[in-house]
């Protein structure tokens, strides 16, 4: 990029060409709290200040194009605004090999911390922590088999290990490497409060029907009941996560379960036997209306409008070329993830502002065509500490 602006870091990481942000004492972009669209700076400029709901957090992954996309050769740490405007915060090499190639996993509500995972495929596996206003990092040994992190308080980590039929064990890793064994069979798939000082994850038992609300210690706090079996997957509103749910032939919806213990609601609908919608992935409300990120034979995501009678219909946003990703609202529109091509020409990754009810869709965040979005992350789902 023609920005690039680089400051390296110690050298533990400095054969993956790391770049850092600047401290949080660095001034905010002269006249305006954030950038406007599709403009591009150096991390040393975020206003931290202003960053909050609307922000999001991404891992761009550079290079030439391979047969089922970008040949990462860097990988670039990138800070969204809300208008579209992006703030590199670090770079760093992947080898011919695939070496070094990183995940994006986590990214604490207060905005500071991100985490990533190295290597993921490989053995040993490292995480990162990333304090992204200070700049600094420090990397983690994190074993073998290891299926997910997420950002534990204090500094500690919980994961969850491949465990074969039994489900995966889920443990705290604290700072100094100690792990402590939290549950033995769950789905693997945690989900923290705000704080952190809580996980929710589900059961491994295909016909047992909960949701665990878990201490940092391992202790019960409470069992949700499903309709089906389900994972945690977000926050869906204050007090109440959003869970994924699987019928018996495979086709999933999705479940609003508070976490106090009340009754439940089916999000999404059962669309029929013959909806060109499979399975729900995520959902948003705007305006009344529940829109989905709708999957579609051969690996397709689609966005879909679901109706009062729980239809589900595709919704034609222009501009885009294969799959539409849902990632929140900002005002009247939805904010997707997609490939956009212009007059025919090759797909470029791009975040856009999209107007239901006019079919504007605003390109507010293009990549090169030598880029690509890995996992978008919003800024703080909201989210509880349950009693």
């Amino acid at each position: 990029m023609t920005h690039a602006r680089t400051l390296l870091l110690t050298a533990a990481l400095a054969a993956l060409a790391l770049v850092s942000p600047a401290t949080a004492a660095s001034p905010a972009v002269a006249g305006s709290p954030v950038l406007g669209p599709n403009q591009v700076t150096m991390g040393d400029r975020v206003p931290w200040s202003q960053v909050g709901q609307g922000w999001r957090l991404t891992l761009i992954n550079q290079g030439p194009h391979g047969e089922f996309g970008i040949d990462a050769r860097h990988q670039l740490l990138d800070l969204v605004d809300p208008l579209g405007g992006r703030y590199q915060l670090a770079k760093t090499a992947v080898g011919q090999d695939g070496s070094g190639y990183r995940r994006l996993v986590d990214w604490s509500t207060d905005g500071r911390t991100a985490l990533e995972v190295v290597d993921p495929q490989k053995k040993p596996q490292r995480a990162v922590f990333y304090d992204l206003r200070a700049g600094t990092h420090r990397a983690v040994r994190v074993g073998d088999h290891v299926d997910s992190l997420r950002l534990g308080p204090h500094a500690s980590l919980y994961e969850t290990r491949y465990g074969g039929m039994r489900g995966e064990p889920l443990l705290r890793r604290y700072d100094d490497g100690t792990l402590q064994l939290l549950r033995r069979h769950t789905d693997g798939q945690p989900l923290t409060t705000r704080s952190t000082r809580r996980i929710v994850i589900g059961t491994h038992g295909d016909h047992d029907h909960r949701l665990l609300v878990l201490g940092g210690d391992g202790r019960l706090v409470r069992s949700l009941a499903t309709p089906a079996k389900c994972t945690a997957t977000r926050w869906w509103r204050h007090g109440v996560l959003m869970a994924t749910c699987f019928g018996r032939h495979g086709a999933s919806r999705l479940y609003a379960a508070p976490v106090d213990g009340g009754a439940g609601h089916w999000i999404s609908a059962d669309h029929g036997k013959r909806s060109a919608d499979l399975g729900d992935l995520d959902a948003r409300r705007l305006n009344g209306t529940t829109y989905l990120e709708a999957s579609g034979p051969c690996g397709v995501v689609f966005l879909a409008r679901q109706h009062r009678n729980g239809a589900a219909t595709e919704v034609q946003v222009p501009k885009a070329v294969e799959n539409v990703y849902l990632l929140g609202t900002r005002g009247h529109r939805l904010v997707l993830q997609m490939g956009v091509s212009c007059d025919g020409g090759m797909s470029r990754d791009a975040i856009t502002h999209f107007d239901p009810r006019t079919s504007d869709n605003r390109v507010v965040a293009l990549l090169p065509e030598n880029e690509e979005y890995g996992p978008v992350l919003g800024f703080a789902e909201p989210e509880p500490d349950p009693s």
